[in-house]
């Protein structure tokens, strides 16, 4: 695929996944076993997703590229990705919840539409940024890449970086965790306040 596709998917990243969550819920039949099950599973990807953006702050939101520094503090010590690792995450508890009354076969459909769909918008974004990073910070993002995987860390990546100062994983000494950047996170919260309350209600229903 083309430069000019990964950045069209990144532009519009919010839409299309958005799409995405409305035809799960459409045809979610979520149970209260499902939701408990799945809400436990989006807690933590909204966790992490707290995490990362304390260290990279509101531009990870524009829909435009942007990185004023190369981040690679905090969760981005052990991968590359941690916004969208939080974000698969958060979308496996919905789908772990809107499956829960389903048969089998819907069941796979669902699971296989919903992360087949998420698979390729975020290939697409992490191609455009990764682009993007690499003519912006040159060797030094190239360094991070070679030594840091994208979403899953290997047990010797972790063993290093725990062994290592926090100041050696930095390309920057002012890099820390800004409590401020969190209120650029509420329309995250508010998204998941009504999705999960629209799933507890529908399992409520099936009752």
């Amino acid at each position: 695929m083309s430069e000019s596709i990964f950045n069209f998917v990144f532009k519009w990243r919010g839409l299309l996944m958005a799409a995405v969550a409305l035809v799960v819920l459409a045809v979610a039949k979520p149970t209260l076993d499902s939701c408990c099950k799945g809400l436990f599973m989006s807690v933590l990807g909204e966790l992490l997703r707290s995490w990362a953006l304390g260290w990279t702050g509101e531009h990870t939101r524009s829909q435009k590229t942007e990185a004023p520094y190369l981040v690679v503090s905090g969760p981005y010590r052990y991968v590359r990705n941690p916004l969208y690792l939080g974000n698969i995450i958060i979308g496996c508890g919905v789908l772990t919840a809107a499956c829960g009354a389903l048969s089998f076969s819907g069941k796979l459909l669902l699971w296989f539409g919903g992360l087949g769909a998420t698979y390729f918008v975020y290939t697409c974004c992490i191609k455009s940024e990764e682009a993007f990073l690499a003519e912006r910070f040159g060797q030094s993002f190239l360094d991070y890449c070679a030594n840091t995987p994208p979403f899953w860390p290997s047990y010797t990546h972790l063993r290093d970086c725990l062994s290592k100062p926090v100041e050696t994983c930095q390309t920057s000494p002012t890099q820390t965790f800004d409590k401020q950047s969190l209120k650029f996170e509420a329309s995250t919260w508010m998204w998941l306040f009504l999705v999960w309350s629209y799933l507890f209600i529908r399992a409520g229903l099936h009752l």
